[in-house]
């Protein structure tokens, strides 16, 4: 018969209300909470207590966690495990430090010590635990929260870093080191520091299926630093993810987020705070919103994405494009400070079918919402302008060169703004209301 799993949060002293039958298990708690033990099935559908902190059942096997260092509890069970085993951790947190760390399977002495380390084709699955809890009880470089081999998976994991332990003046390990062919879905990763050590990333991540994800509060190392946060390797999928209160300090060598011809699709970000982000390849159909002082270079194809309360105060371009930017939104762009190019776009970009709606201009000072160079294409775009780009004669829509092509835009503006003489224009509508 198939295995069925009952493994609500109940008490011992009311075991013994619960049928359960052959095949079946449940987790009971002491009334403080301070134990837990697995009871199965017996023969008279009454509950068994199961031997051992772990149960096996086939290739499935459930761990209970009691708080008290539990990385040596899950190390030993994966160590005796398959390769295609399910590693169940059960409780209500699970404590992990890095007291105990081990060498990852498949890694090298010289890679750093893990906490948790999956072997390749095996899973960790925390559906049946509320939360990890991560200290750094014993800080130290090279070391990772959780290493996932090749073919390996991790879901339904939420993990919380110990802000005692885990703060920005403290050396931290890496949260994720994922290798190609991994899947990581369903988790969650709250409240996260950088490593703060030069060139080690804090989410690494290879040619992976990354799911369906939260990433929520994450403090980037200063610019100082030269280290890419997330690092994502190419034709990695990472699809219906958030991405949320992201935070990097003076962002001049460092970024926030690294990737370079992968699959970004139906992502959600939101409020990040002075990131520099890097993306390439195919960049569809995700939503950027409140983003402040941040930056992204992309290429390759960006299209059907919306940028929502983009506020730019430095000198520097939101976006700079290299690939094609084509049926994009952006609404309630703010360009506060002077000199800001809001759009850069490199020689032979695409800018075709976007929506771009400016609320907010400084009053004096030089800047543009797109500038170009090169054999740039803008093509049906439409722009949509508040009455008071009128008080800075110095705002242009657009500041091209003579070897842009603009055709068939609409803009509610007086004028596209600086043009070069030898630049191709062909049916633009200015004043369009």
């Amino acid at each position: 018969m198939a295995t069925r799993f009952i493994a609500k949060h109940g008490l011992k002293s009311n075991i013994n209300r619960l049928t359960l039958s052959e095949g079946e298990i449940a987790i009971a708690y002491s009334d403080d909470k301070s134990e837990a033990e697995i009871y199965v099935g017996g023969n008279d559908n009454t509950p068994i207590p199961a031997a051992g902190a772990s149960m096996k059942t086939k290739n499935q096997i459930f761990v209970v966690c009691d708080g008290d260092h539990d990385e040596l509890k899950l190390q030993a069970a994966i160590d005796s495990a398959q390769n295609n085993s399910v590693i169940y951790p059960v409780g209500t947190q699970c404590v992990l430090t890095n007291e105990n760390t081990i060498r990852g399977y498949g890694l090298t002495n010289s890679s750093g010590g893990c906490v948790i380390s999956l072997k390749g084709g095996m899973t960790l699955d925390g559906s049946m635990c509320d939360e990890f809890i991560f200290k750094n009880t014993n800080p130290a470089e090279k070391q990772h929260i959780f290493h996932i081999s090749q073919f390996a998976t991790m879901k339904n994991v939420t993990l919380v870093e110990d802000t005692k332990t885990v703060t920005s003046d403290t050396i931290n390990p890496m949260v994720l080191y994922a290798e190609d062919d991994s899947n990581i879905m369903f988790c969650s990763f709250v409240t996260i520091f950088s490593t703060h050590q030069i060139g080690v990333s804090t989410f690494k991540l290879g040619k992976v299926l990354f799911f369906n994800n939260v990433i929520d509060g994450f403090e980037g190392a200063p610019g100082n630093a030269i280290t890419k946060e997330i690092y994502i390797a190419r034709y990695a999928k990472i699809i219906g993810n958030e991405f949320l209160n992201f935070t990097q300090n003076k962002p001049l060598l460092g970024f926030m987020l690294s990737a370079t011809n992968i699959f970004f699709q139906c992502n959600y970000i939101e409020t990040c705070d002075n990131c520099l982000i890097s993306l390439g390849g195919s960049i569809m159909g995700n939503i950027f919103r409140s983003m402040e002082d941040c930056s992204i270079s992309c290429g390759g194809e960006i299209i059907g994405n919306i940028f929502s309360s983009i506020y730019q105060n430095e000198d520097t371009s939101f976006l700079t494009n290299s690939g094609r930017l084509i049926g994009n939104q952006f609404t309630s762009i703010r360009i506060t400070g002077e000199y800001v190019q809001f759009i850069d776009c490199s020689n032979s970009s695409i800018i075709s079918d976007n929506y771009m709606s400016i609320t907010s201009i400084p009053a004096t000072g030089s800047c543009s919402l797109i500038g170009a160079t090169g054999k740039t294409l803008i093509l049906n775009n439409t722009f949509s302008t508040s009455s008071s780009l009128a008080d800075n004669n110095e705002f242009n829509l657009l500041d091209v060169d003579g070897n842009t092509v603009i055709k068939n835009n609409v803009t509610s503006a007086k004028s596209f703004g600086r043009i070069a003489d030898t630049c191709i224009a062909e049916g633009n509508i200015t004043s369009w209301s």
